[in-house]
């Protein structure tokens, strides 16, 4: 997961000089808690969510309110964003 979020982030600054003027974000997500994937695994949910800094996992909400964050504030480029709630 490292490898591939550094490649992600490699590349998101690559391009954000290459297509200037146009903004290149990215988005770095871990464990999302309302996932399918997830939703149906309480105890890892919940496990996971007590070793974060605010003990608890993101949800779906928090990932589409940072994405509309880096899609709407003009003043974002090459910004790589975690949603993890500080994991």
């Amino acid at each position: 997961m490292s490898t591939i979020n550094a490649g992600v982030i490699g590349m998101m600054r690559t391009l954000a000089v290459e297509l200037a003027p146009i903004r290149v974000n990215s988005l770095h997500t871990w464990m999302i808690e309302d996932s399918p994937f997830w939703r149906d695994k309480p105890e890892t949910v919940k496990w996971a969510g007590s070793h974060t800094l605010t003990h608890r996992l993101p949800t779906s909400a928090d990932v589409v309110d940072a994405a509309a964050l880096l899609l709407n504030n003009p003043g974002l480029n090459a910004v790589g964003l975690r949603v993890d709630c500080g994991m």
